[in-house]
């Protein structure tokens, strides 16, 4: 259960960050660099993981894994669509107030 609350607490981080990001970039502009900084924030995500976890389990990446199995009770898939649709929803949202 620990593991939706971590979830659900790092999606509302990445919303407000993405927030604070695309309020300052707002313009004609704000669309590609909402999609930038979402597909960045997911590589460098990804990658992290994976080094640390390299790290963490060896080159065996057996357990390194596990985190991203739906089927083991994990729900941090759900953060990659986040990082990437957070910017550009609340670019849009920022935007349209405009």
């Amino acid at each position: 259960m620990s593991h939706i609350y971590k979830t659900i607490g790092e999606v509302v981080i990445i919303l407000i960050f993405s927030a604070v990001y695309v309020y300052g970039t707002r313009g004609g502009k704000w669309l590609g660099a909402a999609l930038g900084v979402g597909i960045t924030w997911v590589v460098f995500t990804v990658a992290a993981d994976f080094i640390i976890m390299f790290f963490d389990f060896g080159p065996q990446a057996d357990g390194s894994l596990i985190h991203y199995r739906f089927s083991c009770g994990r729900f941090w898939p759900i953060i990659l669509p986040t990082q990437i649709s957070g910017p550009l929803l609340m670019g849009l949202l920022c935007n349209i107030r405009r």
